[in-house]
């Protein structure tokens, strides 16, 4: 990231999960979907159904998990549209992580995911922006050099840790 709005654009998505409470969503979701699928399966007594039914479980949690994604990039959106004036870097992140993580279409397919892929992401963005009015053509701020470099070291220190 290497301007104020794209990391503006990160921090309000994440806060914009606190504001619609997609964490204590998705633990009591988690917690009804797993207590019916176990009575369902005890009930049915078949490893095979209780697969099934699992899966089907699981599914129905990533598409609830997308769709909080999706209601937190157009919280943050209009969060930059009010404070900037515009949402320029609202797509960059996906950008980036798209370049990082190769998503060409040979990826995890998105219904397997819990975030909708980075082109839909920023199509989503660029479809957001033309039905609300916003620019996405603006000069932005880049952060300050010190700034960067902290972000730069940080990241390889957490990716050497992951490894």
């Amino acid at each position: 990231i290497q301007d104020e709005t794209t990391l503006a654009k990160v921090m309000a998505h994440e806060i914009a999960h606190i504001k619609h409470r997609h964490p204590i969503k998705a633990l009591g979701r988690a917690v009804i979907v797993g207590v019916s699928i176990g009575l369902m399966s005890t009930s049915m007594g078949d490893s095979m159904t209780s697969r099934i039914l699992g899966d089907a479980g699981l599914l129905t949690t990533l598409k609830f998990s997308r769709d909080q994604e999706t209601q937190s990039d157009n919280t943050a959106m209009q969060a930059m549209a009010h404070h900037y004036g515009h949402v320029t870097g609202a797509d960059k992140l996906f950008e980036i992580l798209q370049q990082e993580h190769g998503e060409d279409g040979l990826s995890v397919p998105q219904f397997l995911s819990t975030h909708p892929l980075s082109e839909q992401r920023i199509q989503n963005v660029n479809n957001r922006a033309v039905q609300a009015g916003w620019s996405l053509q603006q000069k932005v701020t880049p952060l300050p050099g010190e700034f960067s470099e902290w972000l730069a070291s940080s990241r390889k220190a957490l990716t050497t840790e992951a490894k």
